[in-house]
Order: structure tokens, then sequence, then C-alpha cells
């Protein structure tokens, strides 16, 4: 059967408007092009690669098949449409914004792939072979991220390999993944679909830029949703996958930074304590966390060389004084921890630090000016939700397992980062955890939301 066309459809006002904008468009874009095309040479002069232009034509690229990705992803088609839009953004803050950051400052996001794609006898004998020995040896674990993208050129062709606006593609959608999943544990959580919760955190200053680099801040952004994901499913639906889900995650984030299960596992502890019937199961609960927790401490102890309690303390004051220094040091000098007693009333003042700051005008700059009104945010948002909580929620389990979680990581992060600039990067490791639990005590109590154990 022959099929005619109409052309009348190409006459119609409405069409005219967009075959004529269309033009507009192509015609602006091939004039602007080659303007365009030497502004990211300019701006990426940082960037150890001779072409550029092919570099960045490859992320275009690349950016549209990750985008096309989605369509295939097993969610709904409602959730496809806000992961296009958000990778759009995510796309533009790679591609664009960044291309200004990187221009002006010195970042870990262009080291790790120049170190990566060094064609070098030394290179090769440090990273080949080490991904998983580096876990268990303090040698190689500064490279962890080096040998991750060393690993991923080679799996990749050739010409993604090279392309370093690629490489932080991936990682950025390695972040948008994670925040969807994020996303996804709010609604089995709440039992209601909020999208302003997952543009909340997708459009976070923090979130956004970080999450948009190559670096351990997307990897441990997605393990800990993870470990998130898992601990509210297991809440809320008692099913082993969940559990399976959250212990993945958890391990995950001790490969990245060991220390990490230190400071995640008092949070296990008080959770499995706080949900389980019954004097034995308590005892057997939490039994069983506290031999995770001494097990990933044993292992802390291994690869930090940690052999005593005074140990510790030194290790803490060992790593303060790599913070120290640059534009974005911390003016206040902390006293030297003597014992556990110092670090219990150092806390408060670490704990605020490691949460809410920098505030506005800490940090000079523009860029300051933004990380300060960030704090403020945060500062808002906690005031909002201790006005709205009463003290019962605290013993809630999700609440009390996430304000564990954020208390330990606060205290020591807080007093051992004496740099905001280096403080803001680390922060994006528990930020989500931290928004969701400020929405959550935030919320208007007309929703009548409540943690229980059983879905809806």
């Amino acid at each position: 059967m022959t099929v005619k066309t109409k052309a009348s459809l190409f006459f119609k006002p409405e069409n005219q408007w967009i075959i004529s904008i269309g033009v507009i468009f192509g015609l602006a874009l091939a004039f602007t092009l080659p303007l365009y095309m030497s502004l990211v040479v300019k701006l990426g002069h940082r960037i150890v690669q001779t072409d550029l232009i092919t570099d960045y034509t490859t992320a275009v690229a690349w950016a549209a098949v990750l985008g096309v990705s989605i369509l295939f992803w097993p969610v709904r088609n409602e959730d496809k449409a806000h992961l296009l839009w958000a990778w759009l953004l995510k796309c533009i803050m790679c591609l664009f914004v960044l291309l200004y950051y990187e221009n002006y400052f010195h970042t870990d996001s262009i080291g790790y792939y120049a170190v990566a794609k060094m064609d070098h006898i030394y290179i090769d004998t440090l990273i080949e072979g080490k991904l998983l020995s580096s876990f268990g040896t303090g040698d190689t674990h500064v490279y962890q991220i080096q040998i991750l993208v060393y690993y991923y050129n080679k799996i990749v062709p050739d010409f993604l390999a090279d392309s370093y606006h690629s490489l932080k593609l991936s990682f950025a959608m390695v972040a948008l993944i994670a925040s969807y999943i994020f996303f996804r544990a709010s609604i089995i959580l709440t039992q209601k679909k909020n999208w302003n919760f997952f543009w909340f955190l997708l459009l976070f200053p923090s979130l956004l830029i970080y999450g948009s680099q190559v670096g351990k801040e997307p990897l441990v952004f997605l393990f800990i949703s993870f470990f998130a994901y898992g601990i509210v499913g297991w809440h809320r639906r008692k099913k082993a996958g969940y559990i399976f889900l959250a212990l993945m995650g958890f391990a995950l984030c001790f490969f990245i930074r060991p220390w990490m299960a230190g400071l995640f596992a008092p949070s296990l502890v008080i959770y499995f304590f706080l949900t389980t019937r019954g004097m034995p199961a308590k005892i057997v609960a939490v039994l069983l966390t506290s031999l995770i927790f001494l097990s990933s401490f044993n292992f802390i102890k291994h690869k930090l060389h940690i052999n005593s309690e005074l140990t510790v303390f030194k290790k803490l004051e060992e790593q303060r004084g790599h913070f120290y220094g640059g534009g974005s040091a911390m003016s206040q000098e902390i006293p030297e921890l003597s014992g556990i007693g110092d670090l219990i009333m150092e806390a408060p003042y670490a704990i605020f630090s490691g949460l809410f700051r920098p505030l506005p005008f800490e940090i000079p700059g523009p860029l300051g000016f933004l990380s300060g009104l960030e704090g403020l945010l945060l500062l808002f948002l906690f005031l909002r939700a201790t006005k709205r909580t009463h003290i019962k929620e605290l013993r809630e389990p999700l609440v009390a397992w996430a304000l564990a979680l954020l208390i330990c990581w606060a205290t020591i992060y807080g007093y051992v980062t004496q740099n905001f600039g280096t403080l803001i990067r680390y922060k994006v490791m528990i930020l989500p955890i931290f928004l969701g639990l400020l929405f959550y005590l935030g919320r208007s109590r007309s929703e009548n939301l409540k943690l229980g154990s059983k879905s809806a």
C-alpha cells in the first residue's frame, strides 16, 4: 500500500516555526562551533592531551550513547523522562561548566587521568595486577582511582580511553545512577514518589560538581547508595536481597576508603539492636554487627600500621597535618589529642564543622561564597528539622541509624580535615543520607509518615 506524504504538514504555522528555529539553530551552531572549540582548547590547557578537539567531540558522542542507554534501563517510562533531563544537565556540567573550573584550578580529576595514561614502565609496574592487592597493603592505596581508570582504559575502545572528557562523563553517569538509587530508597521509605527530592539531590552544588568529576566521590556516592537502599529496603520489606545489597555497598565503601567501615559499623549495631525483638535476639544482632566492626577495625589497624590506642591519635594528628595550608585552610587552632577524652571534648565542634561548614565568607572568592550558601542551607534545613521533630522520633530505627552514621563520620572528618576545600569534597559521601534525614525530619507532620517495618 502506497503512503502519500502530506506536503501541507510542512506549511502549517506551528511546523514552520519549528523548522525555522531548527534552521537558525543549525546555522548558529555552524558559525559558532569553531569559536567554541577554540574556547575548549584554551580552557583545557591543564589537560594532558595533545588533541583536545578530538577528545571533546568523542565525549559529545559518548554523552549521546550514555543518554540513549537510559531508554533501555529497566525502570518506568516516567522515570526515564526525568533521567534523560537529568543526564542533559550532567552533560552541561561536564562539557561546559567544568571547563571553566578546570581552567582555574588544579584538580585531582585531571591528575587521575594523566597518571593512568602515562606510558612508563614504573606506572605499569605500580598498577598492573594490583587492583585487589592494593586493598590489602598500604603501598598503592593512594593510587586506587588511577588503578581503576587504568583498567577502565583497558576495557573501553582506545578512542574512549584517550578522551579525558569521556572519562569524566562515565563518572558523572555513576553519580546519576547513585542519585536515582537514593530516590528509589526514598520511595520505599515514604511510600510516595517525590521527584523534588531527586532533583534536590541532583542539583545540590557539591553533589553536582564533585559528582561530575573523575575521582572517588562518584564511586563512594554509588556504593553508599547501595548501602542506604539495602538498609531501607530491609527495614520495609524484610527480604534477604536487601541485606546482601547493603553489605555489598558496605564492602565497596571499605574498598575505596577502608576507615569508612569503622565509621559505619556502629550505626549498624544501633539499627539491629533497635529492630530486633527480645533480649536474646538483640544480643545476637549486636554480636554479629560488632563482629563486622571488629573485623574492619583490625583490617584498618593492619593497613594503617596501628598497634596501640596512642597510635590511633598519632594517625589522626598525622592526617590532620596533611590538610593545613592553602587558601581554604581553617584558621582555628585545635589542640592535639592525647586520648579519647580529648576527642569527645572536641566532638561538638568537629561535628558542626563536618556537617555545616564552610559558612558564608569563610572561603574567599565566588566559589567560596557559593559553598558558604550551601552550608547555610544545610543549617536552615537542620533548624527546621529540629523544630518539627519530637524527641521520641529519634528512636525510630532508621533515624537512629542515620544519626549514628553522621555523628561518627563528622566527629572524625570534622576534626581531621582542616581545609574547607577538602572537607566539601569529602562531605559528598554522606550528604545524600544527611539530606534525606533532614527532609524526613523536616517534613510536615500532616503527612503522617512513620517508619514502619512493612510496606503499604
